[in-house]
């Protein structure tokens, strides 16, 4: 019997349900699966097993920074085989509009680096979980969606049980957008997003959230929720909080938005950046927004941070458009498409 270990990040329950659904598919080829959550680091004789599949969602076309990290982090794969499945966001149930973007192509270069032989790459779409953007679908589009990709899930089973070589093809001109896009959000817009999330007055300090995230960047300090920066922008906090009392703050949002467009207006008054302009061009510029912009914005988080505990602060605070929809877990669908398998 082959041994298979699936490596798997899962922000909202997409990836791991499709690796649940995969697993069951595999089991029928006489295939011991193994699952791994990548956030308890990497599994101990991971390098004993014969087949490796690597699971994660799309993030900004890219492949997550917590998967990066832990793709850095594994030890020399000694040729074993490996695939590679991401999913990506889908609002449409009439046309695709998820993209891998060059996700798969980062993966498995990663996996190169480690001399893992990547032998099959895939995407499959799942319902999006983009809260902070987005509100969910009704749950019959997004069960819609979930059993359109749940269909191609058998044929990849196959394929991997099989080890036939197959990889999704890439548009490489959408290189020229894409990878700067993942490289940004990968450094900076994730960051962004965990400090723009605050609570509302529903939240009873359950902790629930600080526990489930896969980063730790929340803390529940005095009763009080505080984002740090290293957010990985994976959206489980918002739609996993049993009073939905996590919001996109409209003030933090506002705040934001200020800091980015008043400090360039600053600086022109004092003609800073035509030297920098003139000297280093536009990168030089950045060089001296960046500090100022990310010190700006630390101090009015900590300040709203530390006047949380008033109750007109916090509601101002917490008051976001997500209040007004629902939130989005793959998890509940899980049963009903596994019995369905069944």
């Amino acid at each position: 019997m082959l041994k298979l270990l699936i490596h798997y990040f899962s922000g909202t329950g997409n990836s791991l349900l499709a690796a649940k659904q995969l697993s069951v598919e595999l089991a029928k080829y006489n295939i011991d699966v193994v699952f791994q959550a990548i956030e308890d680091g990497p599994y101990p004789g991971s390098i004993d097993f014969d087949l490796h599949i690597f699971f994660f969602p799309v993030y900004a076309t890219a492949t997550p920074h917590i998967m990066l990290a832990y793709l850095r982090n594994m030890p020399d794969g000694k040729g074993a085989k490996a695939a590679v499945i991401s999913t990506n966001g889908r609002i449409s149930t009439r046309f695709r509009d998820g993209y891998q973007g060059w996700a798969l192509h980062q993966a498995r270069l990663f996996l190169h680096l480690k001399n893992y032989d990547t032998f099959f790459s895939d995407t499959l779409d799942y319902p999006h979980n983009l809260t902070v953007f987005f509100p969910p679908r009704l749950e019959r589009y997004n069960w819609e969606i979930i059993t359109r990709a749940s269909s191609k899930i058998p044929l990849i089973a196959g394929k991997i049980a099989r080890q036939e070589i197959y990889h999704r093809r890439f548009f490489w001109p959408n290189i020229i957008w894409s990878f700067p896009f993942g490289i940004l959000y990968s450094l900076v817009g994730r960051r962004v997003i965990g400090k723009l999330f605050g609570v509302d007055a529903a939240c009873d300090s359950c902790g629930l959230c600080a526990s489930k995230c896969p980063v730790k960047a929340i803390k529940l300090i005095q009763g009080r929720l505080r984002w740090g920066w290293n957010c990985e922008g994976c959206q489980r906090c918002i739609n996993i909080c049993p009073k939905q009392a996590i919001q996109l703050s409209a003030i933090r949002v506002l705040t934001f938005m200020g800091i980015v467009c008043l400090i360039p207006l600053y600086l022109s008054s004092w003609h800073i950046p035509f030297f920098f302009s003139s000297k280093l061009g536009s990168a030089g510029s950045m060089i001296l927004y960046a500090p100022g912009g990310i010190l700006s914005f630390t101090l009015l988080d900590y300040l709203l941070f530390k006047l949380s505990h008033l109750p007109v602060i916090r509601k101002i605070a917490g008051w976001g458009y997500t209040g007004f929809y629902g939130r989005y877990h793959a998890g509940q669908f899980e049963s009903r498409l596994l019995n369905k398998d069944d």
